[in-house]
């Protein structure tokens, strides 16, 4: 099994330590590819509300993962629209084969 050491800097950076064998190659890209994906998340998140609309999840589970549920997307952006307006709405219809970045 790969050895991984995730270290956070603070300036909120993270640096993987990754020392794997031949066998563990692939076992280690899967995990660095869900801590890059999370630590992506994390930065969207300290800027912006994260709804999310997902069939298979529950309202508990999306809440699990930091995720406000959202059940239509129709309703939840008319109600942001009314509740902030001038607010940016952005809809990623790919979820997470989209990567959003806000700019400063």
């Amino acid at each position: 099994m790969a050895k991984v050491a995730v270290v956070l800097d603070v300036q909120g950076q993270v640096e993987l330590k990754v020392i794997l064998s031949d066998s563990d190659a692939a076992e280690a890209l899967r995990f660095l590819k869900e801590v890059v994906w999370a630590q992506i998340q994390a930065q969207v998140q300290l800027k912006a509300d994260v709804h999310v609309y997902a069939d298979g999840l529950s309202d508990e589970e999306l809440r699990r993962a930091l995720f406000t549920p959202c059940r239509s997307i129709e309703e939840t952006v008319a109600r942001l629209r009314s509740e902030r307006p001038g607010a940016a709405i952005a809809v990623l219809p790919d979820g997470p084969q989209t990567v959003p970045y806000i700019g400063v």
